[in-house]
């Protein structure tokens, strides 16, 4: 569940079910108050955390918010449950404020999957009119590389979406 505290920034905790109605709490993933230096403003609430491991490192994708940040981020590192160890953080994605709240999941093929929300930037009122806002994004291919890096690729089955090319 992503969190944050007014003193010290966003934190992601972690809390595990049999059943999905009783719940006990892990302790804290990650927070603000563990990442080494970075220049990418981390906010102080995380939004939609989705964790995730590839090739023996951890990932963990959120969306910051607040006074201080605003947008996707990706910290990468190793799992020791219940706790992310980071290494690194960077910017999951450069659209501004366009792309949000991605989450992850692994499909059959045991790929990493992403999916975000791709938010509006035309007036409110526009879209009250228009009846709709938003739109998911296309997916993405996620891996983490030996060095903890988050490479990203779109997903191949796109291209059987495209059609003809005519000029």
């Amino acid at each position: 569940i992503g969190s944050g505290l007014e003193e010290s920034g966003g934190e992601v905790l972690m809390y595990a079910s049999v059943d999905l109605r009783h719940w006990q709490a892990l302790g804290t993933l990650c927070a603000a108050a563990d990442l080494p230096p970075t220049d990418i403003a981390m906010g102080n609430m995380w939004e939609c955390p989705s964790f995730f491991q590839s090739a023996g490192r951890a990932g963990l994708i959120l969306s910051s918010c607040g006074a201080d940040g605003y947008g996707p981020t990706f910290i990468g590192g190793h799992y020791a449950d219940p706790r992310l160890i980071p290494e690194r953080v960077d910017k999951l994605d450069w659209g501004g404020r366009v792309f949000y709240a991605p989450q992850v999941f692994s499909d059959e093929r045991s790929r990493l999957l992403m999916f975000g929300w791709l938010a509006e930037e035309r007036p409110v009122a526009e879209q009250v009119a228009a009846g709709w806002s938003g739109v998911m994004s296309l997916p993405r291919v996620l891996r983490i590389d030996p060095q903890g890096a988050l490479l990203q690729s779109f997903a191949p089955e796109l291209d059987a979406l495209r059609g003809t090319v005519t000029r």
